[in-house]
């Protein structure tokens, strides 16, 4: 059985209802694409289960403790004994100089003074550049109109 064609006011009344239903149906796949990447939306529906996947992540990357020990001095002796290395004392801090005392605070006053002068000088230059120059001496332009001659 074969159908009647549809007349054009049909076909433009199923266009409409397609219309319709087809920003009804993209407003809808908006709205779940938005809730399937929102975090959010996973702890409000399965709260225990984020806080064991947050549980879990935590133990994961947080790195463990490291074991510190300490050994007394006989047992390190004996170990670079019986290993043959030859440990040596730390070496010595030289004796604090009035050199060593002066010259980070004067290389730092040093380094503050040429800092300012370079922003001073940037102002400077900058407020030169933003003034609006004054009336320009010299001939006219030659697009000017000359003054109407007067005639006695």
């Amino acid at each position: 059985m074969e159908t009647p064609p549809l007349s054009a006011d049909q076909i433009r009344a199923q266009m409409r209802g397609i219309r319709r239903d087809l920003r009804a149906n993209v407003n809808d796949m908006v709205t779940n694409a938005s809730q399937i990447f929102d975090w959010r939306n996973y702890v409000r529906s399965f709260p225990w289960s984020s806080v064991a996947v947050a549980a879990v992540l935590g133990y994961i990357l947080v790195p463990r403790r490291m074991k510190v020990v300490a050994y007394d001095k006989a047992t390190l002796e004996n170990f670079l004994r019986e290993n043959q290395l030859v440990a040596a004392p730390p070496p010595e801090k030289p004796a604090n100089t009035v050199w060593g005392t002066l010259l980070p605070v004067l290389g730092g006053a040093a380094v503050r003074i040429g800092a300012s002068y370079a922003i001073n000088l940037g102002v400077k230059l900058l407020s030169q550049m933003n003034q609006t120059p004054g009336p320009v001496s010299g001939p006219a332009p030659a697009t000017a109109r000359p003054a109407p001659l007067k005639v006695r």
